[in-house]
């Protein structure tokens, strides 16, 4: 209430004194080059920012997990091999069976992670690499689609937001996918409009990219596509869509190999491999086989529509429907305006909220299409209704959003500070004291505001030779430690549930000792 308030007022001032102070389509084409690069480069900065917030820390088991699976990589396996007392390095969402020790997840994230990692780029730069070329790539589709100006205020609608800028800084693989998502769209497009072999190879080696990196987004990205494209390309030309299926072929081919290696079905993912109560459809259900009916799921989108207001702003989100309306009624919908409520739907047969998140995260991916239909709407006022009450009340509310993300910068910054600082306790105190060839039992989870478990916390990477090696806690098996890691000392991690610090105790024949 508090940012819809926050806006009403902005919205006063704008319409009734400051008239237009934003002239965004008098920018020039012989500029709009050096704007594009300069707000991409203000969306990496803020992309960075938020990695200070975060501290550089993969703050989700998600996160850590594509860290685990792009060093199983690095190390040249697919997977890891099960060891000996294994149960006490388990992780979330790292699979344990049939001697193997695998992420659950795509490989296509992973590898790129441990592409750039041979360059030279920690992991926690990744994605803000890659969210300076999304922005660029956003830039120059909606500028294709729209022009310059409708361009700039996509960028500006995008790249300000603490939605944009956490998801950004994360080690999530959204900007991955939603980089992949918006080639595809871009070549897409521009084959539709001219059916060439290059644009359709580029077409189908980007939803062959995103598949790689996030399979379940390939449906909501390629059903909106198939339906334009049987409606306006010509029968004679059906025939290149062979290089649509040529360009992906290679990341399928790479899929399916993967999931062969792994689970020795081709067509079985890794995670339903490794959770087979985990089910997508009209009755899902998650890993614990915990099904969900279409009234939760439905809930479930509710709170991500109610999040990506608390994320970005309720003008933003309250513009989507009539921006979506308004290029209907002038003939300028295409496919790709429809994938985000595709994603929304498609979401509906997922029996899970997103887990640890900086926002409705799932939606992340759709999101740059979100803003480009906004953006073409507000361009489109801009120049019908330039000098009424129409164009300054546009003019007015693009204000409003800049001034409420920002607000929700500076509040959400602060909170997911202190979120990462208690998660962190546990390797914080383990460094204060200075421990070295030890074991660390996790008896405790971390964080009040947002606890983290044990499970989450055991971040060894893929072997046991760390300085300090973390384990889960599994009551009277502290010999089998001893007779894993004689050599080392033996510490547990304890924090009472309102504490925001937890307490080393060294665990000796001699008793215990709490370290201060």
């Amino acid at each position: 209430m508090l940012v819809l308030l926050l806006s009403l007022i902005l919205e006063s001032i704008f319409v009734t004194r400051l008239r237009m102070p934003l002239r965004l389509r008098q920018i020039s084409e012989q500029i709009w080059r050096r704007v594009r690069y300069l707000l991409a480069l203000g969306g990496f900065a803020l992309s960075m920012f938020a990695v200070c917030v975060l501290r550089a820390f993969p703050n989700s088991g998600d996160e850590y997990v594509y860290t685990f699976q792009a060093r199983t990589f690095l190390a040249g396996h697919l997977w890891n091999v099960l060891l000996p007392g294994h149960e006490f390095f388990s992780l979330f969402h790292v699979i344990e069976k049939d001697g193997r020790w695998v992420s659950q997840y795509p490989p296509g994230w992973p590898l790129l992670l441990a592409g750039l990692h041979l360059l030279g780029v920690p992991f926690w730069m990744a994605s803000p690499i890659l969210t300076f070329a999304l922005l660029v790539v956003l830039a120059r589709f909606c500028h294709y689609t729209d022009g310059a100006t409708a361009s700039i205020i996509a960028l500006v609608l995008m790249a300000v937001s603490p939605f944009f800028a956490f998801n950004a800084g994360s080690v999530y693989s959204h900007t991955a996918a939603a980089l992949c998502g918006l080639l595809f769209c871009y070549f897409a497009t521009k084959f539709i409009d001219r059916p060439e072999f290059r644009a359709a190879l580029f077409t189908g080696a980007s939803l062959g990219a995103l598949g790689l990196i996030r399979s379940f987004d390939v449906v909501f990205f390629a059903l909106p596509f198939a339906v334009e494209l049987v409606a306006r390309i010509p029968k004679n030309r059906y025939w290149q869509l062979l290089a649509i299926a040529l360009g992906g072929a290679p990341f399928l081919a790479a899929l399916l190999l993967y999931n062969r290696a792994i689970t020795g079905d081709a067509f079985l993912p890794v995670f339903k491999w490794g959770f087979p109560q985990l089910n997508i459809g009209l009755h899902p259900s998650d890993e614990w086989g915990i099904q969900a009916s279409l009234r939760n799921t439905m809930g479930f989108a509710l709170t991500h529509i109610l999040e990506l207001a608390e994320w970005t702003s309720p003008v933003l989100v309250l513009a989507y429907v009539p921006a979506l309306f308004w290029k209907i009624a002038r003939s300028k919908v295409r496919f790709f305006d429809f994938i985000f409520p595709a994603t929304l739907l498609a979401y509906l047969l997922f029996a899970h909220l997103g887990g640890n998140r900086y926002g409705p995260r799932y939606y992340f991916d759709s999101y740059p299409l979100f803003v480009m239909t906004i953006a073409v709407m507000i361009d489109g006022l801009l120049k019908e209704q330039r000098d009424n009450i129409v164009g300054v009340a546009t003019e007015g509310l693009v204000v409003a959003h800049l001034a409420i993300c920002l607000a929700s910068l500076v509040v959400l910054s602060i909170f997911m500070r202190q979120v990462v600082d208690e998660r962190m306790d546990l390797y914080d105190q383990v460094r204060w004291a200075g421990l070295h060839n030890a074991v660390v039992i996790v008896r405790s989870n971390t964080g009040v505001l947002r606890p983290m478990p044990g499970p989450a916390l055991t971040r060894n990477g893929i072997g046991r030779d760390g300085d300090v090696i973390y384990v889960l806690d599994l009551p009277g098996r502290v010999s089998n430690l001893r007779t894993l890691f004689p050599a080392r000392l033996m510490y547990v991690y304890e924090r009472d549930k309102d504490q925001l610090h937890g307490n080393l105790i060294r665990i000796g024949t001699e008793g215990t000792t709490q370290l201060k």
